[in-house]
C-alpha cells in the first residue's frame, strides 16, 4: 500500500512528464544551445517554438540519462518555469513572495 507522500510524490511526477510531452509536442524550429549543468549531471539545452509559433521554450535534457530536468516557456502575456527534480524525494513546496 503505497502512503499519502508517496502518492502526492507520484501524482506530480506524472503531471510533470504530461506537461513535458505536451510542451515537447508539434515542436519547431529546435536548435541544440548550449551544455549546462544540472543537478545529477550535465545538460543539453534545447530551444524551440512551440506549434503556431505563439510560445517558445527551453529545456535542459540530461546527456547521459535524457531525462528533462529543466522546462522553461514564454509567450505573450505568460511565462511557465518547471523543475523536475529527484523523481522519488520528497515533494516541497514554496511560499509565493
Amino acid at each position: 500500500m503505497m502512503s499519502t507522500v508517496q502518492i502526492r510524490t507520484l501524482v506530480v511526477c506524472v503531471l510533470a512528464v504530461w506537461m513535458a510531452v505536451a510542451y515537447l509536442g508539434g515542436a519547431q524550429h529546435a536548435i541544440l544551445g548550449r551544455r549546462a549543468p544540472c543537478p545529477d549531471e550535465d545538460c543539453q539545452v534545447v530551444l524551440w517554438d512551440g506549434p503556431g509559433g505563439t510560445a517558445r521554450f527551453a529545456g535542459w535534457i540530461g546527456i547521459s540519462s535524457d531525462r528533462l530536468t529543466r522546462l522553461l516557456m514564454i509567450a505573450r502575456g505568460q511565462y511557465m518555469t518547471l523543475e523536475i527534480s529527484r523523481v522519488d524525494a520528497p515533494i516541497q513546496t514554496d511560499a509565493l513572495r
